[in-house]
């Protein structure tokens, strides 16, 4: 399993965190965060992706990933491809869910192709949709479903991301979790880096397709000059997320 280890600053200007679990091996990422209005106080968040077992088990999850202890993490954000087929049966669901408790409002699940036999069984053992926003700790996240539409953020999805970022309200970061690297596509710069999306560009299920994430999706680079004193403070009035 690929494992990667990052420090999240509060303080720092960087406002929006894309969490993508589209890359080679499966992708463990620790967070810890202070909270701006509370500095004493650090929250740790723990982010895995394409957790199946490389082997004839793989509907099973790596054996490392069962051995943590999630009860250490405040969020646990799953970036998709848990086992080869997660839901083609229901006992595959009771044992991701006995690892991950999916109805806690610690867990949160951003689904893969691998993970998408029977959508409806998601949300049955999540109780929650496929996309979605919600607060914790000060920060905003996005749960997007990459595998809708092509890898087209559209209707309903697309809406949902629009108000969130039009009217989102003293949040120190807005955070994306999706499964495949949508924002490689179509940016000069960041297509350089296909190579670490597990099957780069192209027009499979299994690829990055042709999107309109940097169309349609106002992101930092867009709405900076709409910041108010170090916090993503934008026009509007709320933006559509329970606080969890």
């Amino acid at each position: 399993m690929y494992w990667v280890m990052c420090r999240l600053n509060m303080k720092k200007k960087q406002k929006y965190i894309w969490l993508s679990a589209f890359v080679y091996g499966s992708l463990l990422i620790a967070c810890t965060s202070t909270n701006v209005q509370h500095p004493q106080k650090t929250y740790e968040y723990l982010f895995l992706g394409h957790t199946y077992q490389p082997d004839a088990a793989r509907q099973k999850i790596d054996s490392r990933v069962e051995q943590i202890n999630f009860s250490n993490y405040n969020l646990i954000l799953l970036g998709g491809d848990i086992t080869e087929k997660t839901t083609l049966e229901r006992s595959n669901l009771y044992y991701v869910d006995s690892i991950f408790d999916l109805k806690s409002s610690k867990t949160h699940w951003a689904v893969g192709n691998h993970d998408l036999s029977h959508p409806e069984h998601i949300t049955e053992f999540t109780g929650k949709p496929l996309f979605y926003a919600f607060c914790k700790n000060n920060i905003t996240f996005v749960v997007l479903n990459s595998q809708n539409d092509s890898c087209r953020i559209t209707g309903q999805q697309l809406k949902l991301v629009k108000a969130v970022i039009d009217t989102i309200r003293q949040s120190s970061h807005l955070m994306l979790l999706q499964h495949k690297l949508v924002w490689l596509y179509g940016h000069p710069e960041l297509e350089k880096m296909q190579h670490f999306a597990n099957g780069g560009l192209g027009n499979e299920h299994w690829q990055v397709r042709p999107n309109n994430f940097h169309s349609e999706i106002p992101y930092a680079e867009n709405s900076s000059e709409k910041r108010n004193s170090g916090n993503l403070h934008q026009r509007g009035h709320r933006h559509p997320c329970q606080q969890i």
